[in-house]
């Protein structure tokens, strides 16, 4: 939210400042009439498994830039959280998720409904073919993913929010072609980006593929090779997560912006 004061005659703007400014976070600006505008800091809330790791904070970074407003952290990132445990969290913190201008939304499909096997494709250690999925094996998950906006949507009540979510990217998969799993594991990511990118449509929110950030527009490429992932073949490299913060960045913040 934005404050305004007005300075009058030899009242410099230096004193109009301190007597406005009641954040040392806050950013001082004064617009062409004169007018001392102290915008106040914005929250972003990052909610996401190891996945988000590194992004945050190069996203937010790159919101000041664009915002010209700081930008503090509010860091829910676990690894391995499920979409499960994120709604939970909402649910025990609404008060954290109601200061949040801007909130960053992912989280896994386990415990989600969605039928076993999918897991097999998620494990570096895949043994077995899971079989093909479509995105209407994702319904458990889409459904989970648009109650968590609408809790995040009811939280935020008519303020205005920037909401993104997110799906997953495929660490390795050149596992898959090795254990002759590459195209029932391609279906399993694609149904899950569909139903997300489903739910962020019905909840208002924007979708920002993590998946083709990593893995290319076509899901052919080895993050690994590009550099994306670290050395375990899990998580985002420093490279990884500023290309997704990049990505994320592009979007942009019409809705705090009005443009």
């Amino acid at each position: 939210m934005r404050k305004y004061c007005w300075y009058i005659g030899v009242l410099s703007l230096a004193t109009a400042g301190m007597a406005c400014s009641d954040d040392g976070d806050s950013t001082i600006t004064t617009d062409t009439v004169g007018t001392i505008v102290v915008a106040e800091p914005i929250d972003l809330l990052y909610i996401s498994d190891s996945s988000g790791w590194g992004v945050a904070e190069e996203y937010a970074r790159l919101a000041e830039e664009q915002l010209g407003r700081t930008v503090n952290v509010i860091d829910w990132r676990v690894g391995g959280l499920s979409l499960v445990e994120a709604i939970a969290e909402i649910d025990r913190r609404p008060e954290v998720v109601a200061t949040a201008e801007i909130i960053v939304l992912e989280g896994n499909p386990f415990g989600s409904g969605v039928r076993e096997g999918f897991g097999e494709c998620m494990n570096k250690y895949a043994t077995a073919s899971p079989g093909r999925y479509t995105v209407d094996d994702f319904a458990p998950y889409q459904t989970l993913f648009e109650e968590a906006l609408a809790k995040i949507a009811a939280a935020r009540g008519n303020e205005p929010t920037a909401v993104r979510v997110t799906d997953i990217y495929s660490a390795d998969p050149t596992m898959w072609v090795a254990l002759g799993l590459d195209a029932d594991c391609r279906t399993i990511w694609a149904a899950q980006s569909e139903a997300i990118t489903k739910a962020a449509t019905a909840g208002g929110a924007v979708f920002v593929s993590t998946y083709d950030v990593y893995n290319g527009p076509s899901h052919d490429e080895d993050p690994v090779a590009k550099g994306f992932v670290r050395s375990d073949r899990i998580h985002p490299s420093n490279k990884g997560a500023a290309a997704m913060a990049q990505a994320l960045a592009a979007i942009g913040f019409a809705e705090l912006t009005d443009s």
